[in-house]
């Protein structure tokens, strides 16, 4: 029986934490496990997590690529399974992935639905149900399976920002990709923060400028300067 490693990196996430792990374990079997991997929060993410008994891992820096590399190598699962702390799978998640892989698929994520019910965002809604690399993103979840992942040889640490986007450009390229029927909902936190347009904006902008090889740090530097961030979160 094939068991998932549930990988979550997080900075101060405490509020999402609470509702997402007894969520998850929820639809999980008692083999699989959920790891969070804390970039040195200042909140109770630690005590949250090892208090619901799951794995707690530290990373030294704030960067998701890493992360996620480091929950990874937690994991003991033969899928792996990274989400993003303030989103929510359906109820099905766990079938869904046993099912894709059942199937063929090495590798896929869901389309995703926002958490407030606004016209204007479900354009990007929309988008989301359609198979090109432009419309996935980390949000969306991604599930993988450890062989594939090791022979990709993970995130790119190199990119502070982009990273799943990254990832996926080379998984997809030796692997079939996935649109599970979901979705998952996830938070519209950046748009409430800001403006549709200026999210958008910088999600365009962040994408052209991947494209033409620009610096992660450059291109993590622009994002911030466009978008007002929730306590310095991802």
């Amino acid at each position: 029986m094939k068991h998932i490693s549930v990988i979550i990196p997080v900075y101060c996430e405490e509020f999402h934490l609470r509702r997402l792990l007894p969520y998850l374990r929820k639809y999980l079997k008692s083999e699989d496990e959920i790891i969070v991997v804390d970039a040195q929060s200042n909140d109770d993410s630690k005590k949250i997590v090892t208090s619901l008994g799951e794995i707690f891992v530290s990373n030294e820096e704030k960067c998701r690529a890493a992360q996620m590399n480091l929950g990874t190598s937690h994991s003991s699962g033969q899928i792996l399974y990274f989400l993003h702390a303030d989103a929510i799978p359906p109820t099905t998640f766990r079938n869904d992935i046993i099912a894709a892989i059942g199937e063929g698929y090495s590798l896929g994520s869901y389309p995703f639905r926002f958490d407030i019910d606004k016209w204007y965002l479900r354009i990007n809604e929309f988008c989301t149900r359609f198979n090109y690399l432009f419309f996935r993103g980390g949000d969306q979840s991604i599930f993988i399976t450890k062989d594939l992942f090791e022979t990709l040889g993970g995130y790119d640490p190199y990119y502070c920002v982009m990273e799943d986007f990254e990832f996926l450009k080379r998984a997809r390229k030796v692997s079939k990709f996935k649109i599970m029927k979901g979705p998952i909902i996830v938070s519209a936190r950046k748009y409430i923060l800001n403006s549709y347009f200026k999210v958008n904006l910088a999600n365009f902008k962040a994408v052209w400028m991947f494209k033409r090889g620009v610096h992660p740090g450059i291109i993590r530097k622009s994002y911030a300067q466009i978008l007002a961030q929730d306590h310095e979160r991802y």
